[in-house]
């Protein structure tokens, strides 16, 4: 869209661009005149090329009416910007046109030489072209392009030395070009954006500060651009005040990691973080420990222990009673189990393989967690299916000394799992969503598999209910586990009746691209809250009240 007097009323008059219902059809621009009582008259329309994009208006020709200059993208060798000559009147005629080989864009007018007469700055996905103006309405490109990724341009003096210079947006970041005033740009220079956008690859709870209430551990993973747009990876603590508020806390920064996981691997009272790491351009995968502080703040780096394959799932517990935690891990491609006992130092035991099987590339979860009510944990492993074959759900019962036998396999084609007591008998059940590609796919009910209590599992009982599921917790206050899960715009709770089924849907919205959920009680109310990423940082809560409804509570 631009914005100025078409017909020389003094009123500001629109232009806007028009794309076509068929791919790279002809568009054509829309002019709207001012009646000068804060309305427009009846559009008139000007025919142009494929796909319209970029929008100037200004007096190219030095008659003293407004033109138009537009930019056309239309994905191949015919991209061009084309001047339309204004007649003072509101009507156009098209006049010169300049072709571009590469993807156009952007579009922004500025005197870059300093003569009187309008230029051009043009902008697509790799490349930024200056126009110099001949003030007759054409124009010829000075200089060959300059690299950089502007799908939005503005324009001025940033630099006080009265010369016009010029900022572009892109991918590849924000980047600032200074002009010479004889119609050339420099080169650019980006700039740093802070904060710059984050958003969490993996996160857990515990007690990190030992106040008495649940925290956050994130992996948050922050572009920076240098200038092309690179990963780092921070571990922030976000420590609960017990009202609601979180309280961020960066502790470390690592190359690449996974998943997370909680435990006190060295046994001194402090709850650590398990991570799962990949290094570097070689892409070696393994897993360190850091060690908790008791505050919320980690070691810097724990002791990096190669595993040479790919980590699908962790999970931490005292598997072995020593009053250390240990690590279960999934590792691909061979579809291996592995554990990996806590030492009193903080560093785990050399891997040893629990099981061989299938590839565990698709593996979604591990939890570790008493099935058959014996006092030991127990291995509960979730598998989609791999090219074409079903998933599965395999319980391992722990011996609590370190050893597990494979009790319970099922066959399922299944995504996320949450384990929880859903019927409240006081075992363990199953929930599971049907799908296996919730990305495409959104489950139209779960199945919950009931625990026997002595490692088995019936059912399952099917519950029709749309969404992605996040977890299980007691958002009524009922006593009862309810269902959290993700749709299209919506998060959604489905309360639970206490036998195994979920009912009585309620709705709230969500942040835009969901990412990750948590469940907890961040308020200590007895009723389950939940925060929630999206894919550019942004944590929002929600608390959970009677009757299922939940509050937004903020950022």
């Amino acid at each position: 869209m631009a914005v100025a007097d078409f017909n020389g009323d003094g009123y500001a008059d629109v232009a806007v661009t028009n794309g076509s219902s068929v791919a790279n059809g002809p568009g054509d621009l829309s002019i709207l005149l001012n009646d000068g009582a804060g309305k427009f008259l009846p559009q008139s329309r000007v025919a142009s090329d494929a796909r319209p994009v970029g929008l100037v208006a200004e007096d190219f020709n030095g008659d003293g009416n407004a033109d138009l200059a537009v930019t056309h993208n239309a994905f191949s060798s015919t991209n061009n910007v084309v001047i339309f000559a204004g007649d003072g009147h509101g009507g156009f005629v098209r006049g010169s046109s300049i072709p571009f080989a590469g993807s156009i864009q952007s579009l922004q007018s500025a005197d870059l030489n300093g003569d009187g007469v309008r230029d051009l700055i043009a902008g697509g996905s790799a490349h930024l072209w200056v126009l110099l103006g001949f003030g007759d309405g054409t124009f010829f490109q000075s200089d060959a392009s300059y690299a950089l990724d502007a799908d939005v341009i503005v324009t001025g003096d940033v630099n006080n030395d009265d010369r016009e210079d010029a900022i572009g947006s892109g991918y590849g970041g924000t980047a600032v070009l200074l002009g010479d005033g004889a119609g050339h740009l420099g080169t650019a220079t980006f700039l740093s954006l802070v904060p710059n956008p984050t958003y969490p690859q993996g996160w857990t709870r515990g007690d990190f500060d030992r106040d008495g209430k649940i925290d956050l551990v994130a992996q948050m993973a922050r572009l920076i651009y240098t200038p092309n747009p690179t990963e780092v990876y921070e571990l922030q603590a976000m420590l609960s005040d017990g009202s609601g508020g979180l309280h961020p806390k960066i502790t470390t920064v690592s190359e690449g990691t996974s998943p997370l996981a909680a435990g006190d691997f060295n046994g001194d009272g402090k709850l650590d973080v398990l991570r799962a790491v990949r290094t570097g351009g070689s892409f070696t995968h393994g897993v360190n420990v850091l060690l908790g502080d008791g505050t919320g703040g980690f070691s810097p780096f724990g002791a990096f222990q190669d595993l040479a394959r790919a980590v699908g799932a962790v999970a931490a517990g005292d598997v072995n009673e020593d009053g250390r935690a240990d690590a279960v891990i999934s590792t691909g491609p061979a579809g291996d189990l592995l554990l990996m006992l806590g030492n009193a130092n903080g560093t785990l035991s050399a891997p040893a393989v629990v099981w061989s099987g299938e590839p565990a590339n698709n593996d979604r979860s591990l939890s570790l967690v008493d099935v058959d009510q014996d006092h030991h944990l127990d291995l509960v492993h979730n598998e989609l299916g791999f090219a074409g074959s079903p998933g599965h759900l395999r319980i391992w019962l722990g011996d609590g000394a370190g050893g597990f036998v494979l009790a319970t396999t099922i066959e399922t084609v299944g995504g996320e799992v949450a384990v929880g007591d859903v019927n409240g008998d006081g075992a363990p059940d199953l929930v599971q969503h049907d799908t296996a590609d919730d990305s495409l796919n959104p489950p139209a009910s779960y199945r919950v598999f009931i625990g026997d209590g002595i490692g088995g599992f019936g059912g399952p009982v099917e519950s029709p209910f749309v969404g992605v599921l996040h977890g299980l917790m007691d958002v009524d206050g009922d006593g009862r586990l309810d269902l959290i899960a993700v749709t299209s715009g919506f998060n959604r709770v489905a309360l639970g009746d206490g036998a195994g089924r979920f009912v009585a849907q309620r709705d709230c919205y969500t942040v835009n691209n969901p990412w990750l959920a948590l469940p907890l009680d961040l308020n200590d109310d007895g009723y389950g809250d939940f925060v929630q990423s999206d894919i550019f940082g942004h944590l929002i809560e929600y608390l959970g009240g009677p009757g299922g409804e939940f509050l937004d509570y903020g950022p």
